[in-house]
């Protein structure tokens, strides 16, 4: 591929993010067809076509150069019928790796909790329109808007729990799973990107759920601290990595990051309000209280998935190398410990719960 294809230029999508969505969304697609199509035991190298106009498209988005939670659901997804409007009931996806009904449902389900959090985002907007959230004025409504969140929560935790009547996870295990793993994915040696600078792709794991921007959202709404006391992601690190929710955000557009950093620096936050406020403090406890029981469903959807799954022999005829990327059922898909860093996500958020 790198004597035979050019380096294309990205200069005509430049000004045109959709353009460069889709451009990011089939170069990440293209490299990990690519990388998972070497034979086991040698180096992934990634050809300049794919690797240069991949990484300066990457740049412009402010996402990482790599398949992404991005490029699988939210890009990825496109309505049945294009005259009428985006819903569970309209959705398709353009690309999956291993031609199963199962990988459709898993990405139709991730699908299925964006769309059904639309309205945590704009309970959160609203709050973000406040000019002053201690006015008086605002406590009805802000309680209100409490009472829909854990209403929300509620449906999304409903939402993932139908997961095992779309979603075999003997069939996500073995044969979607692996097709996830990005540079250095189950233990493997770092990919090389030919024609590009070292520096330039540090984040390189995979995709995973945790680089959705709802849940973040969510949490830096109800002011949820997932810093303190996260275990680090690798036990072969001698530095003490950044809490795994961070680095997921490295993951994701930079349009969705800057608006979780504008959360982060809200100066009064509804935690605080409510702090303050008895009339406030049930509702918030309620909401956060939703969050965990969310967070809860997810450890044992992760334990059935991975944890079990890790356990059981593959199938007839499967390939040694998807084998390998599969071996380590303690590792996620964006290259975390799945047991640790979802409990250490979930007593977070139950210590966010006001006394």
């Amino acid at each position: 591929m790198d004597d035979q294809w050019p380096v294309l230029s990205t200069e005509p999508l430049e000004d045109d993010t959709g353009l460069l969505q889709r451009a990011h969304t089939v170069l990440a697609w293209l490299v990990q067809y690519y990388a998972h199509s070497i034979p086991t035991g040698e180096l992934v190298r990634i050809p300049k076509p794919l690797a240069v106009p991949l990484v300066r498209v990457s740049g412009i988005l402010r996402i990482a150069p790599i398949l992404t939670f991005a490029d699988t659901v939210l890009w990825n997804a496109r309505p049945v019928d294009p005259r009428r409007p985006l819903s569970v009931d309209n959705i398709c996806f353009e690309n999956i790796f291993s031609g199963t009904e199962d990988e459709k449902n898993f990405y139709k389900l991730s699908a299925s909790v964006e769309l059904g959090a639309v309205e945590a985002v704009q309970i959160i907007q609203r709050y973000l329109n406040l000019d002053d959230p201690r006015d008086r004025i605002n406590e009805s409504g802000m309680r209100s808007d409490l009472v829909r969140l854990k209403g929300v929560l509620e449906d999304l935790t409903g939402l993932m729990a139908d997961v095992k009547e779309a979603v075999d996870p003997r069939v996500f295990y073995w044969q979607v799973r692996p097709w996830f793993n990005g540079s250095g994915g189950g233990g493997g040696e770092k990919w090389v990107y030919e024609g590009v600078a070292e520096s330039a792709v540090v984040d390189t794991s995979g995709p995973s759920a945790g680089q959705s921007p709802i849940m973040h959202a969510i949490d830096a709404f109800l002011e949820v601290d997932h810093r303190e006391g996260c275990p680090i992601p690798s036990v072969r690190k001698q530095h003490k990595d950044l809490a795994f929710m961070d680095r997921m955000r490295r993951y994701m557009p930079g349009t969705h990051r800057d608006f979780l950093e504008r959360l982060d620096e809200v100066p009064v936050t509804i935690k605080k309000v409510a702090m303050e406020r008895s009339s406030l403090r049930e509702a918030y406890n309620d909401a956060v209280k939703a969050l965990k029981k969310l967070r809860d469903i997810h450890i044992r959807i992760a334990c059935l998935y991975i944890i079990s799954m890790a356990r059981s022999q593959p199938p007839d005829g499967f390939r040694r190398r998807e084998a390998a990327l599969a071996l380590d059922g303690s590792i996620g898909t964006g290259g975390n410990h799945v047991a640790s860093l979802l409990k250490a996500g979930r007593d977070a958020t139950q210590k966010a719960i006001l006394e």
